[in-house]
């Protein structure tokens, strides 16, 4: 046992409250008669929430739980596994208390298995009322109302022998068991197909989705009927948009957005805007710049509703963080960019912050003219390992380089960015890789026509430039070609 432990490290993630009914859990005679588990416990209690490397290996933890001086390794590996087996019972329970709801099928279940008439009809009543007012109808919706008419079917399947009419009761169950099961389903599989699709636009992700076909067959047909469901008309539209750029679908998720959010969960909320998001990026790139304030108003949404954030609980999502950034960086808003920047980012993942934080002052301070404090704070970031974050330092360090005349350091760092994008190319979609490769082939031309300081062929430049659309850094680029051009 060391600190690398998966027991250590399920109870390193425990905090103080549940690392308590942890000791609780372990002292019930009904989860566990071994007090070597029990002892263990105390003794990570007196460790916790630390665990010192030293006191945590397994020869010191054996001889103070056992109390035996001689070391009996396949003794410790039995206390061990029990000990995890205890910590897994525990995570369940604790999963059990966050779904209230999936215990009282569980119950229903075993009342049905006992048959216990009385509490079933009971228990039944009582969780067919909850769902009454289930805030929103999603998937756990869909899934609990299945699971309660299988739980009533699987009465009706004893009960009839003790009453011949019993049969009245359940005349419509079925019917229901088929159309929440449905609902269930397709709200499962629109999601993930929803999810494919923006893999596809946003890391190249390629996939064969034929009976996905079906279902938005399915939907806009004979199933037409349970696009009257909020999640299913909610990823119905976001397959659109996804699949075919459909700016209706644009409009009619801002509006759930807007206006029916209180019938949509936190988390897909924070999903669809993404997806807008994207949509708007999309139609930026092909020449339509117009979609930068339907951006901006997106972000104005995420914000008051919380939407920079998957849960509650989450960080501040690194992805978005950077977006809200660059749009502000992009309308030349340096000092809302700037307040945003030190409003929200004690909000980022601790794995993340670094780079995120020094990229955003980087950014601005280049766009202040302090190349040299820019390149400093670049220099510091060049261990990042995520790649989608080496292509922004790369993009960023050459445009310093080209600001402070080095060319020759340029030139190099272009030639090292064509050999590592060839190395990532099949992470990136097709238009994502065009955007790169564009830029690093106008900056390319940039260099030379700078060097040579020939105007004609920087005139030229510009009117090719000028036909381009999906490209990085586009403002910055634009403003050095008309600087050479003039």
């Amino acid at each position: 046992m060391n600190k690398n432990s998966i027991i250590i490290d399920i109870v390193k993630k425990l905090d103080r409250k549940e690392f308590r009914e942890l000791g609780d859990f372990v002292r019930s005679p009904f989860h566990n008669k071994s007090k070597n588990a029990i002892n263990l416990y105390k003794y990570m209690e007196s460790h916790y929430p630390e665990f010192n490397e030293k006191s945590m290996g397994k020869k010191a933890v054996f001889h103070s739980i056992t109390g035996k001086e001689k070391y009996n390794d396949g003794l410790m590996r039995i206390i061990l596994h029990s000990f995890r087996n205890l910590l897994e019972e525990f995570l369940i329970q604790i999963n059990l208390k966050k779904n209230p709801h999936q215990k009282e099928i569980f119950l229903l279940n075993e009342l049905n298995i006992r048959k216990y008439e009385k509490l079933f009809t009971k228990s039944l009543k009582n969780i067919q009322k909850e769902l009454e007012i289930y805030k929103y109808k999603n998937y756990d919706y869909y899934k609990l109302k299945y699971e309660i008419d299988l739980s009533i079917k699987n009465y009706g399947s004893w009960k009839r022998y003790k009453s011949k009419d019993f049969k009245d009761l359940f005349e419509h169950i079925d019917l229901s068991m088929v159309n929440n099961f449905i609902s269930y389903f397709l709200a499962v599989s629109l999601s993930f197909y929803r999810f494919q699709l923006f893999k596809q636009q946003t890391v190249g992700f390629k996939g064969n989705f034929k009976m996905m076909e079906e279902i938005l067959l399915f939907l806009e047909n004979e199933g037409a009927n349970f696009m009257a469901i909020p999640v299913i008309k909610l990823h119905y539209n976001e397959i659109l948009i996804l699949k075919e750029n459909n700016e209706s679908s644009f409009y009619i998720l801002k509006n759930i957005l807007v206006k029916e959010n209180e019938l949509i969960p936190h988390d897909l909320r924070y999903s669809t805007h993404n997806i807008l998001q994207l949509y708007c990026i999309n139609r930026i790139f092909k020449g339509e710049p117009s979609f930068a304030g339907e951006r901006l108003e997106l972000y104005k949404i995420a914000i008051e509703q919380n939407l920079f954030k998957r849960t509650y609980v989450d960080y501040f999502d690194e992805i978005l963080f950077l977006s809200i950034f660059t749009v502000a960086y992009g309308r030349r808003d340096f000092k809302w960019a700037d307040e945003f920047l030190q409003k929200h980012k004690k909000q980022l993942s601790p794995d993340n912050k670094t780079f995120i934080e020094g990229y955003c002052n980087a950014k601005l301070c280049h766009a202040r003219g302090r190349l040299n404090d820019a390149l400093k704070i670049v220099e510091s970031l060049h261990h990042v390992k995520h790649w989608q974050y080496k292509v922004l330092i790369r993009d960023l360090t050459l445009m310093i380089y080209y600001e402070l005349g080095w060319m020759n350091e340029a030139i190099a760092q272009l030639d090292a960015y064509r050999h590592y994008l060839k190395t990532i190319k099949p992470k990136f979609s097709a238009s994502k890789f065009e955007r790169i490769m564009m830029f690093i082939k106008i900056f390319g031309k940039l260099i030379r026509i700078k060097e040579k300081k020939d105007k004609d062929k920087a005139l030229t430049l510009l009117l090719e430039f000028n036909k381009i659309s999906n490209i990085n850094e586009r403002d910055w680029l634009g403003i050095k070609i008309n600087g050479l051009a003039k």
